[in-house]
Protein backbone atom coordinates (compact mmCIF):
# COMPACT_ATOMS: atom_id res chain seq x y z
CA UNK A 1 0.00 0.00 0.00
CA UNK A 2 2.73 2.39 0.93
CA UNK A 3 4.48 2.19 -2.45
CA UNK A 4 1.23 2.83 -4.26
CA UNK A 5 0.28 5.54 -1.86
CA UNK A 6 3.50 7.46 -2.28
CA UNK A 7 3.59 7.01 -6.00
CA UNK A 8 1.61 10.27 -6.12
CA UNK A 9 3.01 11.78 -2.99
CA UNK A 10 3.70 15.02 -4.83
CA UNK A 11 -0.03 15.75 -4.39
CA UNK A 12 0.36 15.95 -0.62
CA UNK A 13 1.32 19.04 1.24
CA UNK A 14 3.58 17.15 3.68
CA UNK A 15 4.48 13.77 5.19
CA UNK A 16 2.07 14.20 8.10
CA UNK A 17 -0.89 14.24 5.73
CA UNK A 18 0.31 11.07 4.01
CA UNK A 19 0.70 9.32 7.36
CA UNK A 20 -2.78 10.41 8.36
CA UNK A 21 -4.33 8.90 5.22
CA UNK A 22 -2.29 5.66 5.58
CA UNK A 23 -3.82 5.06 9.00
CA UNK A 24 -7.38 5.51 7.77
CA UNK A 25 -7.53 2.63 5.30
CA UNK A 26 -6.64 -1.08 5.55
CA UNK A 27 -3.62 -2.43 3.73
CA UNK A 28 -4.17 -4.08 0.39
CA UNK A 29 -6.00 -1.08 -1.10
CA UNK A 30 -4.65 1.43 -3.55
CA UNK A 31 -5.47 4.92 -2.29
CA UNK A 32 -5.20 8.17 -4.19
CA UNK A 33 -5.76 11.00 -1.71
CA UNK A 34 -5.95 14.61 -2.78
CA UNK A 35 -5.94 17.32 -0.08
CA UNK A 36 -8.86 19.77 -0.11
CA UNK A 37 -7.35 23.06 0.88
CA UNK A 38 -6.50 26.62 -0.03
CA UNK A 39 -3.65 28.92 0.87
CA UNK A 40 -1.66 26.19 2.57
CA UNK A 41 -4.57 25.23 4.84
CA UNK A 42 -6.01 21.71 4.49
CA UNK A 43 -9.66 21.23 5.45
CA UNK A 44 -10.19 17.67 4.17
CA UNK A 45 -9.20 15.01 1.63
CA UNK A 46 -10.66 13.63 -1.58
CA UNK A 47 -9.90 9.88 -1.44
CA UNK A 48 -10.13 7.39 -4.30
CA UNK A 49 -10.05 3.72 -3.21
CA UNK A 50 -9.05 1.20 -5.92
CA UNK A 51 -8.62 -2.53 -6.12
CA UNK A 52 -5.22 -4.23 -6.66
CA UNK A 53 -5.90 -4.81 -10.36
CA UNK A 54 -7.11 -1.28 -11.13
CA UNK A 55 -4.82 1.30 -12.65
CA UNK A 56 -4.14 4.54 -10.91
CA UNK A 57 -5.62 7.68 -12.52
CA UNK A 58 -3.57 9.42 -15.19
CA UNK A 59 -1.74 12.63 -14.38
CA UNK A 60 -4.33 14.77 -16.21
CA UNK A 61 -7.13 13.11 -14.24
CA UNK A 62 -5.30 13.85 -11.02
CA UNK A 63 -4.88 17.49 -11.97
CA UNK A 64 -8.60 17.72 -12.72
CA UNK A 65 -9.37 16.17 -9.34
CA UNK A 66 -7.01 18.67 -7.74
CA UNK A 67 -8.96 21.50 -9.35
CA UNK A 68 -12.20 20.01 -8.04
CA UNK A 69 -10.64 19.72 -4.58
CA UNK A 70 -9.54 23.36 -4.69
CA UNK A 71 -13.01 24.54 -5.75
CA UNK A 72 -14.52 22.44 -2.97
CA UNK A 73 -12.17 24.09 -0.48
CA UNK A 74 -13.21 27.53 -1.73
CA UNK A 75 -16.90 26.63 -1.35
CA UNK A 76 -16.33 25.30 2.16
CA UNK A 77 -14.42 28.44 3.11
CA UNK A 78 -17.18 30.65 1.68
CA UNK A 79 -19.75 28.67 3.64
CA UNK A 80 -17.71 29.09 6.81
CA UNK A 81 -17.40 32.82 6.17
CA UNK A 82 -21.15 33.06 5.55
CA UNK A 83 -21.94 31.34 8.83
CA UNK A 84 -19.43 33.55 10.62
CA UNK A 85 -20.93 36.67 9.01
CA UNK A 86 -24.45 35.64 9.97
CA UNK A 87 -23.36 35.04 13.54
CA UNK A 88 -21.60 38.41 13.66
CA UNK A 89 -24.65 40.14 12.16
CA UNK A 90 -26.91 38.55 14.79
CA UNK A 91 -24.59 39.79 17.54
CA UNK A 92 -24.42 43.26 15.97
CA UNK A 93 -28.21 43.43 15.67
CA UNK A 94 -28.59 42.48 19.30
CA UNK A 95 -26.08 45.13 20.33
CA UNK A 96 -27.92 47.72 18.22
CA UNK A 97 -31.21 46.81 19.87
CA UNK A 98 -29.58 47.18 23.28
CA UNK A 99 -28.11 50.53 22.24
CA UNK A 100 -31.50 51.79 21.02
CA UNK A 101 -33.13 50.74 24.28
CA UNK A 102 -30.35 52.43 26.27
CA UNK A 103 -30.77 55.64 24.25
CA UNK A 104 -34.54 55.50 24.81
CA UNK A 105 -34.09 55.13 28.55
CA UNK A 106 -31.53 57.94 28.59
CA UNK A 107 -33.88 60.19 26.61
CA UNK A 108 -36.76 59.42 28.97
CA UNK A 109 -34.60 60.20 31.99
CA UNK A 110 -33.42 63.46 30.44
CA UNK A 111 -36.96 64.37 29.45
CA UNK A 112 -38.23 63.74 32.99
CA UNK A 113 -35.46 65.91 34.42
CA UNK A 114 -36.22 68.73 31.97
CA UNK A 115 -39.96 68.56 32.64
CA UNK A 116 -39.33 68.64 36.38
CA UNK A 117 -37.01 71.62 35.98
CA UNK A 118 -39.55 73.64 33.96
CA UNK A 119 -42.49 72.81 36.22
CA UNK A 120 -40.37 73.73 39.24
CA UNK A 121 -39.65 77.12 37.65
CA UNK A 122 -43.37 77.76 37.25
CA UNK A 123 -44.04 76.78 40.85
CA UNK A 124 -41.20 78.94 42.23
CA UNK A 125 -42.50 82.02 40.40
CA UNK A 126 -46.05 81.38 41.59
CA UNK A 127 -44.88 80.80 45.17
CA UNK A 128 -42.81 83.98 45.11
CA UNK A 129 -45.79 86.02 43.93
CA UNK A 130 -47.96 84.37 46.57
CA UNK A 131 -45.57 85.57 49.28
CA UNK A 132 -45.62 89.09 47.79
CA UNK A 133 -49.42 88.88 47.64
CA UNK A 134 -49.57 88.11 51.35
CA UNK A 135 -47.23 91.02 52.07
CA UNK A 136 -49.33 93.35 49.94
CA UNK A 137 -52.51 92.33 51.73
CA UNK A 138 -50.89 92.92 55.11
CA UNK A 139 -49.72 96.36 54.00
CA UNK A 140 -53.00 97.06 52.15
CA UNK A 141 -50.97 97.73 49.01
CA UNK A 142 -53.66 96.75 46.54
CA UNK A 143 -51.67 97.73 43.45
CA UNK A 144 -49.08 95.13 44.47
CA UNK A 145 -51.87 92.61 45.12
CA UNK A 146 -53.24 93.15 41.62
CA UNK A 147 -49.81 92.69 40.04
CA UNK A 148 -49.19 89.48 41.98
CA UNK A 149 -52.58 88.03 41.06
CA UNK A 150 -52.02 88.84 37.38
CA UNK A 151 -48.54 87.33 37.46
CA UNK A 152 -49.77 84.12 39.10
CA UNK A 153 -52.63 83.85 36.64
CA UNK A 154 -50.22 84.28 33.71
CA UNK A 155 -47.79 81.64 34.95
CA UNK A 156 -50.57 79.19 35.79
CA UNK A 157 -51.81 79.59 32.21
CA UNK A 158 -48.28 79.06 30.90
CA UNK A 159 -47.89 75.96 33.05
CA UNK A 160 -51.21 74.61 31.76
CA UNK A 161 -50.17 75.08 28.16
CA UNK A 162 -46.76 73.59 28.86
CA UNK A 163 -48.36 70.47 30.33
CA UNK A 164 -50.66 70.16 27.32
CA UNK A 165 -47.59 70.30 25.11
CA UNK A 166 -46.17 67.26 26.88
CA UNK A 167 -49.08 65.02 25.91
CA UNK A 168 -48.08 61.74 24.34
CA UNK A 169 -49.26 62.17 20.76
CA UNK A 170 -48.96 58.43 20.12
CA UNK A 171 -52.10 57.88 22.21
CA UNK A 172 -53.83 61.24 21.76
CA UNK A 173 -57.42 60.98 20.55
CA UNK A 174 -57.99 63.46 17.76
CA UNK A 175 -61.43 64.86 17.12
CA UNK A 176 -61.53 66.90 13.94
CA UNK A 177 -64.23 69.32 12.91
CA UNK A 178 -64.65 72.02 10.27
CA UNK A 179 -62.86 75.03 11.72
CA UNK A 180 -62.07 78.57 10.65
CA UNK A 181 -58.28 79.03 10.81
CA UNK A 182 -58.33 82.87 11.06
CA UNK A 183 -60.62 82.55 14.08
CA UNK A 184 -58.14 80.19 15.77
CA UNK A 185 -55.33 82.66 15.11
CA UNK A 186 -57.39 85.50 16.59
CA UNK A 187 -58.17 83.45 19.71
CA UNK A 188 -54.49 82.67 20.23
CA UNK A 189 -53.54 86.34 19.76
CA UNK A 190 -56.20 87.42 22.24
CA UNK A 191 -54.63 85.03 24.75
CA UNK A 192 -50.96 85.94 24.19
CA UNK A 193 -51.05 89.69 23.63
CA UNK A 194 -51.58 90.60 27.32
CA UNK A 195 -48.67 88.39 28.41
CA UNK A 196 -45.40 90.00 29.42
CA UNK A 197 -43.46 88.15 26.73
CA UNK A 198 -45.55 89.83 24.01
CA UNK A 199 -45.80 93.25 25.62
CA UNK A 200 -43.48 94.97 23.12
CA UNK A 201 -44.38 92.84 20.11
CA UNK A 202 -46.25 94.35 17.16
CA UNK A 203 -48.45 91.89 15.24
CA UNK A 204 -49.06 92.39 11.54
CA UNK A 205 -51.81 90.28 9.95
CA UNK A 206 -52.45 89.58 6.29
CA UNK A 207 -55.44 87.27 5.92
CA UNK A 208 -56.83 86.20 2.54
CA UNK A 209 -60.50 87.13 2.25
CA UNK A 210 -61.70 83.67 1.16
CA UNK A 211 -60.26 81.14 3.60
CA UNK A 212 -62.53 78.06 3.63
CA UNK A 213 -63.21 76.17 6.86
CA UNK A 214 -61.01 73.06 7.05
CA UNK A 215 -61.12 69.81 8.97
CA UNK A 216 -58.75 70.04 11.97
CA UNK A 217 -58.50 69.42 15.68
CA UNK A 218 -58.86 73.03 16.87
CA UNK A 219 -57.10 72.39 20.19
CA UNK A 220 -54.02 70.92 18.55
CA UNK A 221 -53.82 73.65 15.91
CA UNK A 222 -54.13 76.27 18.65
CA UNK A 223 -51.24 74.58 20.48
CA UNK A 224 -49.24 74.63 17.23
CA UNK A 225 -49.69 78.39 16.78
CA UNK A 226 -48.97 79.11 20.44
CA UNK A 227 -45.66 77.22 20.32
CA UNK A 228 -44.53 79.01 17.17
CA UNK A 229 -45.58 82.45 18.43
CA UNK A 230 -43.75 81.87 21.71
CA UNK A 231 -40.56 81.01 19.82
CA UNK A 232 -41.04 84.03 17.55
CA UNK A 233 -41.43 86.38 20.53
CA UNK A 234 -38.35 84.97 22.29
CA UNK A 235 -36.26 85.26 19.11
CA UNK A 236 -37.44 88.83 18.50
CA UNK A 237 -36.80 90.05 22.04
CA UNK A 238 -33.41 88.32 22.08
CA UNK A 239 -32.40 90.57 19.22
CA UNK A 240 -34.11 93.79 20.31
CA UNK A 241 -35.38 93.75 23.92
CA UNK A 242 -37.41 96.90 23.24
CA UNK A 243 -39.65 94.97 20.85
CA UNK A 244 -40.07 93.66 17.34
CA UNK A 245 -42.54 92.49 14.71
CA UNK A 246 -44.33 89.19 14.14
CA UNK A 247 -46.11 88.89 10.82
CA UNK A 248 -48.91 86.36 10.28
CA UNK A 249 -50.24 85.56 6.83
CA UNK A 250 -53.03 83.18 5.79
CA UNK A 251 -53.57 82.26 2.14
CA UNK A 252 -55.81 79.82 0.30
CA UNK A 253 -53.87 77.88 -2.36
CA UNK A 254 -56.92 76.96 -4.40
CA UNK A 255 -55.11 74.99 -7.11
CA UNK A 256 -53.35 72.80 -4.52
CA UNK A 257 -56.39 72.79 -2.19
CA UNK A 258 -54.31 73.91 0.79
CA UNK A 259 -54.52 76.64 3.39
CA UNK A 260 -51.06 78.09 4.03
CA UNK A 261 -50.17 79.94 7.22
CA UNK A 262 -46.88 81.80 7.52
CA UNK A 263 -45.53 83.19 10.80
CA UNK A 264 -42.45 85.41 10.48
CA UNK A 265 -40.40 87.20 13.11
CA UNK A 266 -37.72 89.86 13.02
CA UNK A 267 -35.58 88.00 15.51
CA UNK A 268 -32.08 86.60 15.77
CA UNK A 269 -32.65 83.86 13.20
CA UNK A 270 -31.41 80.28 13.15
CA UNK A 271 -27.98 79.21 11.95
CA UNK A 272 -27.73 77.06 8.85
CA UNK A 273 -26.35 74.18 10.90
CA UNK A 274 -29.32 74.25 13.28
CA UNK A 275 -32.04 74.47 10.61
CA UNK A 276 -31.92 70.72 10.01
CA UNK A 277 -32.38 70.06 13.73
CA UNK A 278 -35.37 72.26 14.59
CA UNK A 279 -37.90 69.43 14.45
CA UNK A 280 -35.67 66.89 16.20
CA UNK A 281 -36.35 65.66 19.70
CA UNK A 282 -34.94 67.88 22.45
CA UNK A 283 -33.49 70.49 20.08
CA UNK A 284 -33.61 74.02 21.48
CA UNK A 285 -31.55 77.16 21.06
CA UNK A 286 -32.87 78.65 24.30
CA UNK A 287 -30.78 78.59 27.45
CA UNK A 288 -33.59 77.06 29.52
CA UNK A 289 -35.61 75.52 26.69
CA UNK A 290 -37.03 72.00 26.90
CA UNK A 291 -37.05 71.29 23.15
CA UNK A 292 -40.54 69.74 23.00
CA UNK A 293 -42.46 72.63 21.39
CA UNK A 294 -41.40 72.25 17.77
CA UNK A 295 -41.37 68.47 18.04
CA UNK A 296 -45.03 68.71 19.10
CA UNK A 297 -45.69 70.99 16.11
CA UNK A 298 -44.26 68.41 13.73
CA UNK A 299 -46.38 65.63 15.19
CA UNK A 300 -49.52 67.76 15.04
CA UNK A 301 -48.89 68.39 11.34
CA UNK A 302 -48.31 64.70 10.69
CA UNK A 303 -51.64 64.00 12.35
CA UNK A 304 -53.33 66.46 9.97
CA UNK A 305 -51.53 65.25 6.81
CA UNK A 306 -50.01 68.70 6.57
CA UNK A 307 -46.48 70.05 6.34
CA UNK A 308 -44.41 72.51 8.34
CA UNK A 309 -41.22 74.10 7.02
CA UNK A 310 -38.83 76.68 8.37
CA UNK A 311 -36.73 79.30 6.60
CA UNK A 312 -34.28 81.50 8.46
CA UNK A 313 -31.34 83.84 8.10
CA UNK A 314 -29.03 84.49 11.00
CA UNK A 315 -29.55 88.01 12.32
CA UNK A 316 -32.56 88.69 10.08
CA UNK A 317 -35.41 86.47 11.20
CA UNK A 318 -37.31 83.23 10.81
CA UNK A 319 -40.44 82.14 8.93
CA UNK A 320 -42.51 79.03 9.61
CA UNK A 321 -44.73 77.89 6.75
CA UNK A 322 -47.64 75.59 7.57
CA UNK A 323 -49.81 73.89 4.96
CA UNK A 324 -53.08 72.23 5.90
CA UNK A 325 -55.12 70.26 3.35
CA UNK A 326 -58.68 71.40 2.76
CA UNK A 327 -61.36 68.83 3.39
CA UNK A 328 -65.07 68.95 4.10
CA UNK A 329 -65.37 65.26 5.00
CA UNK A 330 -65.48 64.55 8.74
CA UNK A 331 -63.57 61.40 9.59
CA UNK A 332 -63.93 59.26 12.67
CA UNK A 333 -61.62 60.18 15.52
CA UNK A 334 -58.24 58.63 14.98
CA UNK A 335 -55.09 58.12 16.88
CA UNK A 336 -51.93 60.03 16.25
Amino acid sequence: MSSRLFEHSHLYANEDEASFIRNLFPEGKKIVSIPIGKGGKTVGFLNLIQGEEEKLPEENDLKLLSIVATQTAISLENLRLLESTQASYAKLKKLQEQLVELERMTAEAQRSAEIGHDLNNFMMIIRGNLELLTLGLNQKDFSRVEKCVNAMNEHLSNAEIFVKGLMDFSSLKTEKALTNIPEIIERVLTFVEPQRRFKNIIFKKFFHQKIPPILVDAGQIQQLFYNILNNAADATLSKVPEGGIITIGINFLENANFVEISISDSGVGISEGDLAKVFKSRFTSKKNGHGFGLLACKRIMENHNGTIEVESQKGIGTTFKIKLPCSSKVNNPNQM
